[in-house]
Formats: structure tokens, C-alpha cells, sequence
């Protein structure tokens, strides 16, 4: 069963994220970078899954890269399949 995977990070620098949206890609994410109201810039990164046993390795692999470029992880949703275009209004915490 494939499960599709969004992993949510936020960034007051656009460099950050698009340092970590390249190591994403590298990966095989796809990603989406937009810059939301205030400053704040978003990272949207999407992937599949084959087993959801996965999910603890992604996660791993995604909060680790966050953390190394000082960019904030906030966990991720299952199912949708796309935030490409999507300019999300929800602030990080």
C-alpha cells in the first residue's frame, strides 16, 4: 500500500529552506518553498511511502536536515497529495 506523506518546516530565511528543500529533492521529495504573510517561509515536502513502517526513517531523515540548517520541523500529515500552489496561512508555533 502506498501512503503519501507532507512534512511541514518553517524558516525566517528563504536560504534555509531552500538549502533544505534541495537536500529534500535529493531525496526524492517533492517540494514546495513560498514565503507566507510575515516573513516567515515555508517548506511543504511530499513524498510516498511503501509501508508505513517508513514513516520513522522519513521523519528522522527530514527533522535532521531541518535541525542542521536551523529550520523549524513541524511533524508531518498523511494523504493529501499536493501543496503545490497551496499558500497556507497556518503560522508555526
Amino acid at each position: 500500500m502506498t501512503d503519501s506523506v507532507t512534512h511541514f518546516l518553517y524558516a525566517s530565511s528563504k536560504r534555509a529552506c531552500e538549502r533544505v528543500a534541495e537536500a529534500l529533492r535529493r531525496e526524492g521529495f517533492a517540494v514546495d518553498v513560498h514565503q507566507l504573510d510575515g516573513g516567515v517561509w515555508s517548506i511543504a515536502a511530499l513524498h510516498s511511502l511503501m509501508a508505513t513502517s517508513h514513516i520513522d526513517d522519513a521523519e528522522a531523515l527530514v527533522s535532521g536536515l531541518a535541525e542542521r540548517a536551523g529550520v523549524k520541523y513541524d511533524g508531518y500529515e498523511r494523504g493529501r497529495t499536493s501543496y503545490a500552489g497551496d499558500r497556507r496561512t497556518r503560522r508555526p508555533d
